[in-house]
């Protein structure tokens, strides 16, 4: 549960809304958040995980 206000993935009440799709949780099976990235190069790691999975969710949306 979050409860920062700041998380993308953060839902209704706290819930987590990390996707639950099988092609993103084959390459990330826990989610990826934005807080706690305490420095520079976590925080662009994270960055750019957060981008590859829109990326994946993106491509999984047109192949339907």
């Amino acid at each position: 549960m979050c409860y920062s206000g700041q998380c993308i993935w953060e839902g209704y009440m706290g819930n987590c809304n990390f996707p639950k799709n099988s092609a993103v949780r084959d390459k990330y099976p826990h989610p990826v958040c934005e807080i706690g990235d305490d420095n520079e190069e976590d925080a662009q790691k994270t960055k750019e995980a957060i981008a590859d999975i829109k990326n994946i969710l993106k491509n999984c949306n047109l192949s339907k």
